[in-house]
């Protein structure tokens, strides 16, 4: 139980590690993130960043088939 114990705060402790490099890099990594334009990616409907909203780049959808125009079961595959 003891060995269990430690060998689980040990594992704990190599995924969850934030020293002080580590939140320097993160902060860097934002702040790069945020001067990028977001016109170049796709961004999510739910997004939480209320600027990005609407102004992200629309993904070319013309190969997926879309709901509402119609139906794609032929007459033929309908069993009588």
């Amino acid at each position: 139980a003891l060995a269990g114990e430690e060998m689980g705060t040990a594992m704990r402790g190599l995924r969850i590690n934030s020293d002080v490099s580590m939140r320097a890099a993160a902060a860097a990594a934002l702040r790069h993130i945020d001067s990028l334009p977001t016109a170049d990616y796709v961004v999510p409907e739910k997004t939480p960043d209320e600027k990005a909203f609407g102004h992200g780049l629309t993904p070319d959808q013309a190969s997926i088939p879309q709901f509402g125009s119609g139906t794609m079961v032929k007459p033929a595959d309908i069993p009588t």
